[in-house]
């Protein structure tokens, strides 16, 4: 019996790895409750030709909030607003590692970006 639960485990966490076409490359949640400044970042590999969906959402009370993608070579490809909810498709002109950074001054509020392929 533990056996085959032990199997089923196996075979289901493999089935989960192996399928989804559109999984996420990348996110980044934050709720503040009181001011914080910090930079939360998180990389993902693209390749040339790629279009990466960046949703975005987040609501400032207080501070100053700014949202990027940058690419391989440390330049801002994208600039996101702040304050408001949106979709970006990006088309990716080189292959490599891209960055998306949240930084968060004096910060108050809440703060959800994710990019997909």
């Amino acid at each position: 019996m533990k056996k085959d639960m032990i199997t089923i485990f196996l075979l289901s966490s493999l089935l989960i790895l192996l399928s989804g076409c559109n999984t996420t490359e990348a996110s980044i949640s934050r709720r503040c409750s009181s001011r914080i400044t910090e930079n939360s970042s998180v990389s993902f590999s693209a390749q040339k030709g790629d279009k990466i969906n960046i949703k975005y959402d987040s609501k400032v009370e207080k501070g100053d909030l700014e949202i990027q993608l940058i690419d391989i070579n440390k330049d801002v490809i994208k600039n996101f607003e702040t304050n408001s909810k949106g979709n970006r498709k990006i088309k990716i002109n080189k292959t490599g590692e891209y960055i998306l950074r949240v930084s968060l001054d004096r910060f108050k509020g809440n703060v959800n970006v994710k990019a997909q392929k």
